[in-house]
């Protein structure tokens, strides 16, 4: 962003502020429009760069188990080279409304975009200025605003105690063949990796496993192979959202969406951010009945060569 630019949102950013505590009296059948019009003043000084808009707009009675005041106060005034956030819902109760709305964000000259889906902001009327909102409490899901990390280059997840991460190095991507959610695995000409191999009188044929997870649901490609032998080479944004660069044994890469399935144990991908991919697995855990599973969360993450 050029000296010019700046100024000229900065401008726009007092002036924003200005016409803000001049025309809203805070008049109850005005509450929504008075949170939207706090909301949208804060979201503009976060885009301006101007830390004191932003701290006008928050509570003294802010409260987060995960961030303290003091260290909001500090990550409210990173620099930023994008922000916008647009409200998709408010709901009213009292002097508090919780607020719904998509946020794109990027932190630094060299930062990683990041767009998230935000439920349930916190905000609560100033006792002093009724037609002001402050923000009270953030989201349970808004881990990317607590974060002080400057330039994004790795989104934080937490690892539960049953949660098993595997790592793969980046290395040379193979071709791209992008898969589109649907698309099934094609078994013509080559061994369906869906189905086990048993000797019979010395020979090996192919049967049917009698231990496959969801085995009434049809296999997508990448479940032919064991996942710790897939590589997430990097995680890219589409108009379909985000998407993971997989790469097989083979060196072929291939797209894939939230949704879709990865490994033999029915991984389905539940989540995606700039350097993992969450999944939800199956296992029959050692004693438990035949089509008994159990489910288990796993992260394929994706890591730097070192050197």
């Amino acid at each position: 962003m050029n000296g010019k630019a700046i100024i000229g949102v900065a401008a726009a950013a007092a002036l924003a502020l200005l016409v803000y505590f001049q025309f809203f009296k805070g008049a109850s059948e005005d509450d929504t429009a008075n949170v939207r019009a706090s909301f949208n003043s804060f979201t503009l000084g976060l885009a301006s760069s101007n830390p004191v808009m932003t701290q006008v707009f928050i509570s003294q009675g802010f409260s987060d188990t995960k961030i303290g005041k003091e260290d909001f106060m500090k990550m409210l005034g990173i620099r930023r080279k994008l922000y916008n956030a647009v409200i998709t819902s408010v709901t009213m109760q009292g002097d508090f409304s919780s607020i719904s709305y998509n946020r794109t964000e990027v932190r630094g000259d060299d930062g990683d975009s990041l767009n998230s889906k935000i439920n349930g902001e916190t905000w609560i009327r100033d006792k002093e200025k009724p037609g002001m909102w402050k923000l009270y409490k953030l989201a349970d899901n808004d881990t990317w605003f607590r974060s002080l990390e400057i330039p994004v280059k790795r989104a934080m997840v937490e690892v539960k105690k049953d949660t098993r991460v595997l790592g793969t190095l980046e290395g040379e991507q193979g071709k791209s063949a992008a898969m589109k959610p649907g698309d099934r695995y094609a078994s013509i000409g080559r061994r369906d990796p869906f189905r086990s191999l048993v000797s019979v009188g010395g020979a090996e044929v192919e049967g049917v496993s009698v231990d496959l997870c969801e085995p009434d649901r049809p296999r997508e490609l990448l479940e032919g192979y064991d996942l710790e032998s897939l590589r997430l080479t990097g995680i890219v944004t589409s108009d379909k959202g985000p998407a993971a660069l997989i790469e097989t044994p083979d060196g072929k890469g291939y797209t894939v969406y939230s949704g879709m399935y990865l490994g033999r144990r029915c991984g389905k991908v539940m989540e995606m951010q700039s350097d993992f991919v969450q999944l939800k697995e199956k296992i029959r855990k050692p004693g438990a009945a035949p089509g008994v599973y159990s489910t288990i969360d796993t992260i394929l993450q994706l890591r730097r060569e070192e050197g």
